[in-house]
């Protein structure tokens, strides 16, 4: 008897043991993403992101590794100069690698539903029409329907929504997010995604009064800046002159290298509600910005400090090997400044034959290259020239939904060497402009014949430029030498007043 007794003990004690082992491996797994967002700081996180730190993961799933070139772009942005009348920390444009592996997912996918108590917090009446359809689509009204206006973008639902952030994202971590992510209601406000050195910094000051971020590009995939601008922007950036910690509700982000490559297919897939903020400028102009912080960066060697050996396209039809239009994987080169292209391969236009003629059609990645990605986000437009102009902010507190927007806040980037910049209205550019400006006539005669329409088209509510008529009117100086020493010709070309 004594002798089972000592063996029921003995098994008991062991049970006991296995129990608590059990138990505390049950704890930490369940604790472990708690934990990590804990210590989860920005800072070191971007550091990790592009490898800084020693990390080997290029993105939050650890696929995207970072070259040379990135990091040289991440230098130009860390030592870039730039004046503003705020004490934020403002740095020049940054750029990234494409998410050249992410695959493209069924764009009208439907996720599986959040849990019904996740819902009941997004619960709102969706059919106005009461034919038994929802009528919400991912698309958005000039003037927002009531629906949008008065709950997705009411402090009430924005409050909320951080409740719903596991749910964003697929399986049972945070690593990428699902499709239509956001079909209950937006999750990221806006994105500000292009064009460089066309007041998107300005821009992403001014809307810093709605959304805590960094103002500074932040170009990482659009699974892990979600996580950001909730796990790590919303505490760090949420008070300015003595706002309250649930002041800044908004959710938003800036990107300028977004608009060009295949960056917008994965929002489009994982976030169709998000609004994009794109900014155009006179191409001549913006090369000669683009440049010039480049050069006071001393980052202009691998064109031998020389613009003229930076004039031709991607030599690839598929634009493999290149970037935003650029060979060899250079950050600048004249056409990027083709910004048409770009804008026409979100697929908002019919993309027709005629209309690809006015594509880059002589360039190898023109033309019939141009790719339609069919990004469902709607497109907020603007010329960088109306920044300083009441209209523009208005017109753009009208597109996300909100009653306005505080901008007093103006960015100015630049080099830090400026003794460097050069002046591309001396002769010695003649020719190079001469080059240039057959690019800014085609992107001036493209926005005005296939996407004005679209903007003056109340139908067509995934298309907004502001101010239409001044837009119109801005387009028409694309068409001419900013320095008014060139003229066109009937062939098309630009050569020297006589």
């Amino acid at each position: 008897m004594a002798q089972h007794v000592k063996t029921w003990y003995h098994h008991r004690g062991n049970a006991v043991i296995i129990f608590c082992i059990v138990w505390v491996m049950c704890v930490f797994y369940t604790s472990a993403p708690f934990l990590i967002s804990i210590d989860k700081n920005y800072s070191s996180s971007i550091m990790n992101w592009v490898g800084i730190s020693g990390g080997e993961s290029g993105n939050i799933d650890g696929k995207h590794n970072i070259s040379d070139d990135v990091l040289e772009s991440i230098y130009a942005s860390t030592t870039t100069n730039a004046t503003m009348d705020t004490t934020s920390s403002i740095t020049g444009e940054e750029e990234q690698e494409e998410e050249e592996e992410e695959k493209k997912e069924a764009k009208n996918s439907t996720p599986d539903k959040v849990a019904q108590n996740d819902t009941a917090i997004l619960k709102v009446q969706r059919n106005d029409n009461n034919d038994g359809n929802d009528h919400n689509t991912n698309t958005f009204s000039r003037g927002q329907t009531s629906l949008e206006k008065d709950y997705y973008t009411s402090p009430e639902y924005m409050r909320k929504r951080i409740q719903l952030f596991n749910t964003w994202f697929q399986g049972n971590d945070t690593k990428k997010l699902r499709p239509n992510a956001d079909e209950n209601g937006t999750i990221l406000d806006f994105a500000i995604v292009g064009f460089p050195k066309c007041g998107t910094t300005t821009v992403e000051a001014n809307l810093g009064y709605l959304a805590p971020m960094p103002i500074k590009d932040i170009c990482t995939p659009v699974h892990q800046t979600v996580w950001y601008a909730y796990k790590n922007w919303a505490h760090e950036f949420k008070n300015e002159e003595g706002q309250g910690p649930d002041e800044k509700l908004w959710r938003g982000t800036k990107c300028p290298a977004f608009i060009q490559g295949e960056w917008l297919i994965s929002w489009s897939e994982h976030l169709p509600r998000t609004k994009l903020i794109v900014g155009v400028r006179h191409p001549v102009l913006w090369f000669q910005s683009f440049w010039n912080m480049q050069v006071a960066n001393h980052l202009t060697k691998f064109a031998g400090d020389d613009p003229y050996t930076i004039m031709k396209p991607c030599p690839n039809a598929n634009g493999r090997g290149c970037r935003n239009g650029c060979p060899n994987r250079q950050l600048l080169c004249m056409h990027r400044g083709r910004f048409h292209v770009a804008l026409a391969s979100l697929g908002k236009t019919d993309m027709s034959q005629e209309e690809r003629s006015l594509l880059a059609a002589n360039d190898p990645d023109g033309g019939e290259n141009v790719p339609n990605h069919g990004i469902r986000n709607p497109v907020f437009i603007y010329e960088q020239s109306m920044l300083g102009k009441e209209y523009l902010w208005n017109d753009m507190a009208n597109y996300l939904g909100v009653d306005h927007i505080r901008h007093d806040k103006r960015v100015n980037s630049h080099g830090k060497n400026r003794a460097l910049e050069i002046d591309f209205c001396h002769d010695k550019y003649d020719a190079f402009r001469a080059g240039m400006m057959p690019i800014a006539y085609e992107v001036a005669l493209w926005l005005q014949i296939y996407l004005m329409p679209l903007a003056r088209n109340q139908s067509r509510t995934d298309v907004v430029v502001a101010n239409p008529d001044e837009f119109e009117r801005l387009l028409e100086k694309y068409k001419e030498d900013p320095c008014g020493k060139l003229s066109r010709l009937d062939n098309g070309t630009f050569t020297r007043n006589v």
